[in-house]
Formats: structure tokens, C-alpha cells, sequence
């Protein structure tokens, strides 16, 4: 009787464990009262690492809850989610869609690219709309090279 109860208290001891571990996960954590002084370096690091890896799951499980939930209410309303975000199935970032990317030069200064041959003071730029002058010139048959300007 006496080896059966001392074979049940190790098994006790770790449920005891078990809960005290569940509970202190499930309490809020002060982490005002955490010394992180007393770790080395590289068990912070790890931690570090651990710590965003439960972030990102973390994060991948509320974002894969609210989906669902949203679903499940735009179902039961009877129209698709798309419709209740305002965005069409094809421009979802969900699908992969990149944003348009911004042209390397953008912001940069233009140089004058062609010139008004009538007027020197006129100019007109490789990139973007052309002026009326410009425009006219080419319909009226003028070759646009012959209104470039040359860097030599």
C-alpha cells in the first residue's frame, strides 16, 4: 500500500507542475518585473528568437480566425467577402498581388530633352505629357529627333 502511493506522488507532483505552468501561462506576465540582467547573452538571443517565432504564429492564427469569422458573416449575409471589403478578387494583396513599384528615378530632376525650335525658351521633357508644341510639330511632320537635344 505504502510503494503505491509513493509511486502516485511523483504523478501528483507533475500535475501539480503541469497547472502551475498552464496558469502562470494563462495570468498576464509583468514584464516590468523580469530581470533580463541574470541571462547571458546567447539565452537572450534565443529567447529573442522564440519569442518571434510564437509572435508570428501568434499573429498567422488571429489573422486565419478573423478570416473565418468573416467569411462565415459575410456568408450568412449572402455576398462574398470581396464584396464587404470593397475590393475586386483580383487586386487582393491576399493573392499575391505586388504593389506598383515606384520608377527609380522618380523624383529625380528631368533634363530638357527636346526644344522648341521657334522658341529656345520651350521644352520638353523624355518623360511625361509633351506640350502642345511638341505635339503639333510631330503632327505636321516633324521628325521628333531632329528636335532633340544633342549632349556632346
Amino acid at each position: 500500500m505504502a510503494t503505491k502511493a509513493k509511486s502516485q506522488q511523483p504523478q501528483q507532483d507533475n500535475d501539480v507542475k503541469a497547472d502551475a505552468i498552464e496558469a502562470s501561462a494563462q495570468s498576464s506576465i509583468s514584464v516590468e518585473n523580469l530581470d533580463f540582467s541574470l541571462y547571458p547573452y546567447d539565452v537572450l538571443v534565443k529567447l529573442k528568437e522564440r519569442i518571434e517565432k510564437e509572435m508570428d504564429r501568434q499573429r498567422e492564427k488571429a489573422i486565419a480566425d478573423l478570416k473565418k469569422e468573416m467569411t462565415e458573416k459575410a456568408k450568412a449575409l449572402g455576398v462574398s467577402i470581396q464584396f464587404v471589403l470593397n475590393v475586386s478578387s483580383s487586386t487582393s494583396p491576399a493573392e499575391g498581388v505586388t504593389p506598383k513599384k515606384k520608377r527609380a528615378d522618380a523624383g529625380i530632376k528631368q533634363e530638357p530633352y527636346y526644344v522648341n525650335p521657334q522658341n529656345s525658351g520651350e521644352f520638353a521633357f523624355k518623360r511625361g505629357k509633351k506640350p502642345t508644341w511638341f505635339d503639333q510639330l510631330v503632327k505636321s511632320g516633324v521628325d521628333p529627333e531632329t528636335l532633340r537635344i544633342k549632349n556632346d
